[in-house]
């Protein structure tokens, strides 16, 4: 049985939503995510247009509507460091001082943090084309370094396996390094634009709620220009910047941050 929520959401209409990226941030979005289920909303979806580890989310929240399988849940309630950082001893939930030593050791070996376990992790465990039976459609954005411009992706319209690399070129924060796949070299689409708005309009959608983490990006002048575009048909559900950092990938840092989601949507929604 569905919450109640205002009368402001008509149910009649079509939504999309549209993710920031925020790095571990991205917990208080499955929070959120959690309460627009449990209202009934998720059933109004069709489009999700994310990035960075808005652009993960979005694939996971909609392969777990789909089959059920708890893709969401084992990513953002299971998973400990070590299966983000190459560094990370397996069973580590909390940073420790030291690990960040490690990890800034490592980001100067390679270039670049390594988050090979992340990769491998998604690439095992996230199956787009179980989406196309259903009218759903995701949009993620990254940045073409070698080409100084904006790569957007579609799915459907994208290989299923190849959109698992643009999405993992999407959320390839600066420090971790570029990710490279058919020969481009991707970095964080917040690079471009860490709210897109602009892919989710450019599907048939009567409103898109927009989950926004709050990082510095939110000063980006094209996130800013693009939520005054569009605000006439944009709700926005901004994080608070005093939430645990987007760094900061410990579990209790995750669990503080999917409980502050869930809240937030709450009387968001006003339920």
């Amino acid at each position: 049985m569905h919450s109640n929520r205002s009368s402001k959401w008509k149910t009649t209409e079509v939504l999309g939503l549209a993710f920031s990226g925020g790095g571990a941030r991205g917990a208080y979005q499955y929070g959120v995510w959690r309460i627009l289920q449990a209202s009934g909303m998720a059933e109004q979806i069709r489009v999700i247009g994310g990035t960075s580890i808005g652009a993960v989310n979005a694939l996971l929240f909609l392969q777990e509507q789909v089959t059920g399988d708890g893709v969401a849940r084992l990513f953002w309630e299971e998973n400990d460091l070590s299966s983000i950082f190459n560094v990370m001893p397996v069973g580590r939930k909390e940073l420790l001082p030291r690990d960040y030593l490690r990890l800034g050791l490592d980001g100067i070996t390679h270039l670049g943090i390594r988050i090979d376990p992340f990769k491998a992790w998604l690439r095992n465990h996230l199956r787009p084309e179980v989406l196309l039976e259903h009218p759903y459609i995701v949009w993620a954005n990254s940045w073409d370094m070698f080409r100084f411009r904006e790569h957007t992706s579609r799915f459907p319209g994208t290989d299923p396996q190849m959109f698992i690399e643009w999405v993992l070129g999407s959320a390839s924060f600066p420090f971790f390094g570029p990710h490279q796949h058919a020969g481009k070299f991707l970095l964080d689409g917040g690079i471009s634009n860490n709210l897109p708005l602009h892919l989710v309009f450019r599907e048939n959608v009567d409103r898109v709620l927009a989950i926004d983490l709050a990082t510095f990006m939110r000063l980006h002048p094209r996130q800013i220009m693009l939520e005054r575009k569009y605000q006439h048909k944009t709700h926005v559900l901004r994080a608070s910047l005093r939430h645990p950092s987007p760094a900061h990938f410990s579990r209790s840092s995750i669990d503080k941050l999917i409980a502050l989601g869930k809240s937030d949507a709450k009387a968001w929604l006003g339920i």
